[in-house]
């Protein structure tokens, strides 16, 4: 069944990610594009989030795209309908510790966490482009692991796909094109074409523009290279007439930077969607993405004797040349191709509206007054405590959760015991997805995650005092019901109106 979905995005629709995710989410859904045609990401982001507030057209889930930190925080604040977000690059990082423009600590760099925090804090799943990157998310900004998913770059293979080279074979071409960024380690490139300046077929072309392309241009000329051109910018059109004129593409990312550990350049994917022989940095992320030696070829980040060492032996084994471009190509159609990451974020997309249509549900108990002694809270420490939806006869050590904006509150132990007659047991999508991984204090509630009356059978309390039923869902209500009825204390509180 399609679903309808809002998508928009800091970035332009046309940029490689955002046109990757939208083919896939078009290919199976109804999909409305808030995107503006503004020219600057800041526009973008503006634009994108007062569509957000005025539009009309029926949607199931908000899609924020990359960039899209800010937009998820809006959507979730004027949309109903959960949040998707794309957190592909990190505001923090990239800020801070990849470019280091602000200081952690300073104003700005204070904000850049926030973004990333509270946009992944208020998105219902929150997506990376590696395992390693949802590492870290999780330990830098604290979000829930089963909330991340991993979904690969790729690329348009109506694009990418291979094609004669139409070059003559009198020289060994080695290609590489990047934004001139330290992530991507140039320096490192230029460095190795130096070590091979006698291997006289050997050219090197490094495309692109860039903070560093000046440094870049200063680097070659200094070592005197005459085995390597930087012909500028190349228009996206062109750059698979680049690539198949390659005999060897160079992925990256060389640099030691701790982003690069994290990720698989977008060009990565480019270059074996057309079969061509392939160099990447050994990392975390390019072993999750590859198998060393056999799809692509892996070297020491940082390090040109390594990168030359092993331009130079595929320059020497056309065999090995072969087999690396044959197997990451079939690697790429199993796993990269857009009907490959169309698959699987459907399932993603799938999840979320399932886990979503089965909301607003909320089953929750709470213990006895007599069996805890517990006094009565006042309103001003239920406040300080987190309680967040009232109640006029509170018990302390005890939260009461209604409504699907809930937010599930670290409970106070008596004396330490846990399991007492009638323990706390709640099953709720928002407060499984506040306290999951980010409140450790929790000790005496437990969440029960999925649809009723299939998760009835988990729930081990035997003695109810406390029952508030509200799914939006007749036959959901009354199975419920039955399945308490017999546990009910006397005197049980049941939920004003619901019961």
């Amino acid at each position: 069944m399609k679903a309808q979905v809002l998508f928009v995005s800091g970035r332009e629709t046309s940029y490689i990610r955002n046109r990757v995710i939208l083919a896939a989410l078009s290919a199976a859904h109804d999909v409305t594009v808030l995107t503006p045609s503004a020219r600057s990401t800041p526009a973008r982001l503006l634009g994108g989030a007062a569509r957000l507030l005025t539009c009309r057209a029926p949607h199931e889930l908000c899609f924020a795209g990359f960039y899209g930190q800010p937009l998820a925080l809006a959507a979730s604040i004027t949309r109903r309908a959960p949040v998707i977000l794309d957190a592909f690059v990190s505001t923090y990082d990239t800020l801070c510790e990849d470019r280091r423009i602000f200081s952690p600590r300073s104003p700005a760099g204070r904000l850049a966490f926030w973004l990333d925090e509270a946009g992944c804090r208020r998105a219902a799943c929150v997506l990376t482009d590696t395992e390693v990157s949802a590492e870290y998310l999780a330990s830098t900004f604290n979000v829930p692991r089963d909330k991340l998913a991993a979904l690969p770059v790729g690329c348009d293979e109506a694009v990418f796909f291979p094609r004669p080279t139409g070059r003559p074979a009198s020289q060994f071409e080695v290609f590489h094109y990047g934004a001139f960024l330290g992530l991507h380690g140039t320096d490192v490139i230029v460095r190795a074409a130096a070590l091979l300046r006698d291997c006289r077929g050997i050219h090197f072309t490094l495309g692109g523009d860039g903070p560093l392309r000046h440094d870049t241009v200063a680097l070659v000329e200094e070592l005197g290279l005459d085995n390597v051109s930087l012909p500028g910018w190349i228009p996206f059109e062109r750059l698979p007439d680049y690539i198949a004129g390659a005999d060897l593409c160079l992925g990256g990312h060389f640099s030691t930077i701790p982003k690069a550990q994290r990720v698989v350049a977008t060009k990565t994917y480019q270059f074996i969607a057309m079969a061509r022989p392939t160099i990447v940095g050994d990392n975390a992320a390019s072993r999750e993405a590859f198998v060393p030696g056999e799809h692509v070829l892996a070297v020491t980040m940082g390090d040109p004797e390594a990168l030359a060492r092993a331009i130079a032996a595929l320059w020497d084994d056309a065999a090995m040349r072969g087999h690396l471009a044959g197997a990451g190509y079939a690697l790429f159609q199993e796993r990269y191709s857009s009907a490959a990451i169309g698959r699987r974020l459907t399932r993603i997309v799938d999840e979320v509206l399932a886990e979503h249509r089965g909301q607003p549900w909320s089953l929750h108990l709470r213990s006895p007054v007599g069996a805890l002694g517990a006094p009565p809270t006042t309103g001003r420490q239920r406040a300080r405590d987190g309680v967040v939806a009232r109640t006029r006869d509170p018990v302390a050590g005890v939260r009461r959760l209604s409504g699907g904006g809930a937010r599930l509150s670290p409970a106070r132990r008596h004396g330490g015991v846990w399991g007492l007659p009638g323990w706390g047991w709640g099953a709720t999508r928002s407060a499984t997805k506040t306290s999951s991984g980010r409140s450790p204090a929790i000790r005496n509630v437990t969440i029960i995650r999925g649809p009723v009356p299939d998760t009835l059978p988990r729930v081990t309390a035997e003695r109810v005092c406390y029952l508030s039923l509200d799914m939006s869902s007749a036959a959901a209500e009354v199975a419920a019901l039955g399945f308490f009825w017999d546990r009910l204390v006397p005197g049980a509180d049941r939920a004003p109106g619901r019961l």
